[in-house]
């Protein structure tokens, strides 16, 4: 989240709340403006100010300069309203205020007829006919808070703190009423996690990793500050499991997420279970194995990127890889299923989508040489 004031660049998201308010009080007073370089829109950045709500607290608000002259935040970028009326529709609100709320409800006695809200994209995946499983309203939060700050970019040199931006996002959500971070564990050999109070778990771990014990299945879960950590065994029922989104994307290292709620009888019970497959280095989720090589490689040159998760376009509009510090925004479409109609139909559409809008398209189907691709490096 990098804005420009006055000339000088702060990365927000790098901020405590104490810090950032602060900041936000100061820019208010002084009346100053905002520049979000989320992305350039009509050769311009979106500007934003900050306004004192009635609760006193200080929140960034768009200029109505940008809607008048066309200007748009990223299509990944919280600040843009299609972006919020996206997740809205899908059950996940973002507030003025920038605070996730969402209601998580148990899977066991959801209406059989409800259609889910919106299926996954048809990935790229490294074997044919292999694609992701449907967005769940689990998957929907955890990809949210993923982007929250930002972890979906990667910027050489710049510190991962995987964990500290999950806790952070974490702080500005609320699900079920609950603010979440006070039912909150993330992996580590700091603190252990507690069965009568942890109702969100975030952990590392191998999709292919887990044994069946009785009518559980038992699944290690490793730090997310060091992945090769292990920190415990987290045991769920065997149809919970059985339900579990597991995708068939061939990338075996992810995040395990775990919701739990309370039962008729006020105890914690697993409630649903999600594997959301992610590269084991920057920790960035990958919907292939061939999504993987190529952040690898583009992890390996220097490459700055975003791999969103969600924007506001859409699932069939979702680019693979955004590319933003070339000579001109770069979008990358990792294209391994070109023998489905289904999927070259969607692909055309994008293709024809992002030139429209003025960027640069390239198109990789896994088998050219990744250094034959032009791409700037080092930057």
């Amino acid at each position: 989240m990098n804005w420009r004031v006055n000339g000088k660049l702060y990365d927000i998201s790098r901020y405590s709340n104490e810090v950032r308010t602060k900041l936000f009080s100061r820019w208010r007073e002084e009346g100053t403006i905002i520049e979000c370089l989320c992305q350039k829109s009509n050769n311009q950045y979106p500007q934003m100010h900050i306004r004192k709500t009635s609760g006193n607290l200080y929140i960034p608000v768009n200029n109505r300069t940008n809607s008048k002259e066309n200007i748009q935040h990223a299509p990944d970028c919280s600040y843009n309203t299609n972006y919020r009326q996206f997740l809205g529709a899908r059950g996940i609100k973002v507030t003025d205020e920038g605070i996730i709320e969402c209601v998580l409800k148990d899977k066991k006695h959801e209406n059989k007829n409800t259609q889910n809200p919106a299926s996954s994209k048809l990935t790229s995946n490294s074997f044919a006919g292999t694609s992701s499983s449907p967005l769940t309203a689990l998957r929907f939060l955890f990809l949210t808070i993923i982007q929250k700050y930002e972890i979906h970019s990667y910027k050489k040199d710049q510190e991962r703190n995987i964990d500290k931006r999950l806790y952070k996002a974490c702080c500005e959500a609320i699900v079920n009423k609950v603010p979440l971070n006070s039912v909150l564990y993330l992996t580590n050999n700091r603190f252990k996690y507690s069965f009568s109070k942890h109702q969100f778990i975030v952990g590392w771990g191998r999709k292919d990793q887990f044994k069946k014990i009785g009518k559980f299945v038992s699944i290690p879960l490793f730090a997310l500050t060091n992945p090769s950590e292990f920190v415990y065994e987290h045991k769920v029922p065997e149809w919970i499991f059985e339900k579990a989104t597991l995708t068939s994307a061939a990338v075996s290292t992810g995040y395990w997420v775990i919701w739990r709620d309370k039962d008729n009888k006020g105890v914690l019970r697993e409630k649903e279970i999600i594997f959301v497959p992610a590269e084991g280095n920057t920790m960035i989720p990958v919907d292939s194995s061939l999504e993987e090589k190529m952040l690898k490689y583009l992890v390996s040159n220097g490459i700055s990127f975003k791999k969103p998760q969600i924007m506001s376009v859409g699932d069939d509009l979702l680019p693979d890889f955004v590319l933003s510090n070339q000579d001109t925004t770069t979008i990358i479409e990792v294209a391994g299923l070109l023998e489905k109609q289904e999927y070259l139909t969607k692909l055309m559409k994008k293709k024809e989508y992002y030139i429209d809008m003025g960027f640069k398209y390239i198109e990789w189907d896994g088998k050219a040489a990744l250094d034959s691709l032009p791409i700037s490096k080092g930057n």
